[in-house]
C-alpha cells in the first residue's frame, strides 16, 4: 500500500451501519483518511470520541457539495433495508433513490472523483441459476427496484462528468459487527449462529435447499479497499457483482455453523427445518467481472464463523 492511496480523503454515508462502520474501521486501521457523514439526529449514544465524522445538517445539493469539498471518494453505505421498504415505500424512494441523486449532483459540484454505491443482488429478482451483471433486473419488490433506481440515478447524473460511478451488487455479507448493537442479527448466518449459541438450536424458516452466495465481512472490506485503490482506466464497468463466487445451501451453512460451535463450545445445536423440503435451488452468482478487476484474499467460511462465535460470546 502506498502513501498516495492512503492520503485520499474518503467519506462514508451510512458509516454507523453494519457495512459502513465495518468499512470505516477497516480503513481507519490501515491509516486511510476516512470520515463518516451522519445526520445530527442519528449520532449514536455510545462512545464515538475516536470516530472522525461530519454532521449533515441539510440534504440540499449546495450544502452537501460544501461538505464534500476535499473528499476524493464517497462511499454510499446508507439505504432502506427490505423490511423498511416493505412498510414505507415513500421512505424507500427518498433514501434509496432521491438521496443518492442528491449525492451525485453534490459530488459533481465538489469534484469528487469516485462514488462507490452499495447496492444489492436482489435487483435481479429471484436469486437462482446463473446470474451475471448482464442479466435482467426483474425484482418488483420495493427493496429491489428502489436499489436499482438508485444505481440508475447515479449513473445517469454522473455520465460524462469527472465523477466515476461504481455500483456494487452485494450477495449475502455476514460476520462480526463492530458493535453488538448494530442491526445485523437478522442476517441468516448471524441469526442462526446466535440461535445456536444461546438456544442450542437453529431454526431455518426458508427452503433449506436454497443456495446462497455467502461473503464474510472482512473479505468484503478487503474488496472495498482494492476497489478504492484501483486506477480509473482499469474500471471498465459501472456495475460489479460482489460475492465469494461459491454457493452453499442454507442447510449446509447451518451444518458448518453447528460444527464450528461444537469445536468452540463442546456442544452441537439442533437444526430445525420449518419449511417443507423443496427442490434444490442452485445459484451461480458470477463475480468474474470483479475478479478481472481486482485480486483479493479469499477466506474459508469456517474462518468467518469462528470469528462470529467469538463476537457473540463476548
Amino acid at each position: 500500500m502506498n502513501n498516495q492511496n492512503q492520503s485520499r480523503r474518503i467519506l462514508i454515508f451510512g458509516g454507523f451501519g453494519y457495512l459502513g462502520f465495518n468499512i470505516y474501521s477497516f480503513l481507519k486501521e490501515k491509516n486511510y483518511k476516512v470520515s463518516i457523514g451522519i445526520r445530527a439526529n442519528q449520532i449514536p449514544k455510545n462512545n464515538f470520541e475516536d470516530i472522525n465524522f461530519i454532521i449533515i445538517k441539510s440534504e440540499e445539493i449546495a450544502k452537501l457539495a460544501e461538505l464534500f469539498k476535499g473528499f476524493e471518494i464517497v462511499i454510499i453505505a446508507s439505504g432502506a433495508n427490505s423490511e423498511v421498504c416493505s412498510k414505507n415505500i415513500i421512505n424507500a424512494i427518498n433514501t434509496n433513490i432521491a438521496l443518492k441523486a442528491k449525492i451525485a449532483h453534490a459530488a459533481i459540484k465538489a469534484e469528487v472523483k469516485r462514488i462507490i454505491n452499495l447496492s444489492t443482488a436482489h435487483v435481479y429478482g429471484k436469486l437462482s441459476g446463473f446470474i451475471n451483471e448482464d442479466c435482467q433486473t426483474t425484482n418488483s419488490h420495493p427493496y429491489g427496484f428502489t436499489n436499482l433506481g438508485g444505481e440508475q440515478s447515479l449513473k445517469h447524473i454522473c455520465f460524462k462528468t469527472g465523477t466515476k460511478i461504481i455500483n456494487l451488487r452485494l450477495s449475502n455479507v455476514f460476520g462480526s459487527p463492530k458493535s453488538i448493537n448494530e442491526n445485523c442479527w437478522k442476517l441468516f448466518v448471524n441469526n442462526i449462529c446466535m440461535q445456536g449459541l444461546l438456544k442450542k438450536e437453529m431454526i431455518i424458516k426458508n427452503n433449506h435447499l436454497q443456495e446462497r452466495d455467502f461473503l464474510g465481512i472482512k473479505e468484503f472490506c478487503e474488496i472495498i479497499e482494492k476497489i478504492l485503490i484501483c486506477e480509473d482506466d482499469k474500471i471498465n464497468f459501472d456495475i460489479y457483482n460482489v460475492g465469494s463466487g461459491f454457493s452453499t445451501t442454507l442447510e449446509d451453512m447451518a451444518r458448518i455453523i453447528k460444527q464450528q460451535i461444537f469445536i468452540a463450545e463442546g456442544f452441537a445445536p439442533k437444526i430445525i427445518f420449518k419449511s417443507t423440503p423443496k427442490k434444490q435451488e442452485k445459484l451461480n452468482y458470477s463475480i468474474k467481472r470483479l475478479h478481472n478487476l481486482i485480486q483479493y484474499k479469499q477466506y474459508k467460511i469456517e474462518h468467518h464463523i469462528s470469528e462470529l462465535i467469538k463476537t457473540i460470546n463476548n
